[in-house]
């Protein structure tokens, strides 16, 4: 079994998200794309709903901002940072996520990579806590995380054995 290092930002590109203006009553008079917050990545593995919504309105004004089915996104900010989840349609999520997207196939198994994340909440406690009294992660430090990854075929076996284990 080998592994390989690299950075998040040697697959991927790293969005932090943003909250639309909540002055701005267009940005939420309707649900029609999810908006991700921390609470939304607790105990979920795949991201099919969230506590708050925003409008179409909204979603096009922050179109550098979309997420996508497949991204992966972790809570960078406070006492319960390190939550990971994956995207199951687009969306945005506010600033307190990190977002992994266009995710190298060919480097890393989008499944996998949740799989690895969610092994490292000690760590981003650890990296987040630079002398403030709320731990961040800024995307500049998420984006040069080095991470140890398997082989294409060994991610492949790591996440049918995952996903089989936790039916």
């Amino acid at each position: 079994m080998s592994f390989k290092l690299y950075k998040i930002k040697n697959f991927s590109f790293v969005v932090t998200g943003y909250t639309p203006s909540t002055s701005i009553k267009e940005n939420y008079e309707s649900n029609d794309y999810m908006f991700i917050g921390p609470v939304d990545l607790k105990n979920n593995r795949f991201i099919t709903g969230t506590q708050k919504y925003i409008s179409s309105f909204a979603f096009k004004k922050s179109i550098k901002r979309v997420l996508k089915k497949g991204d992966v996104v972790v809570d960078c900010i406070g006492s319960d940072m390190g939550n990971v989840g994956i995207i199951t349609d687009f969306c945005i999520s506010n600033q307190q996520i990190n977002a992994i997207t266009q995710i190298d196939a060919a480097i890393i198994n989008n499944i996998y990579l949740y799989y690895l994340l969610s092994t490292k909440k000690s760590f981003f406690h650890q990296i987040g806590m630079n002398g403030s009294t709320m731990p961040i992660i800024s995307k500049t430090l998420f984006e040069n995380i080095e991470l140890n990854i398997h082989d294409l075929n060994t991610q492949q076996h790591i996440v049918n054995t995952m996903s089989f284990v936790l039916k």
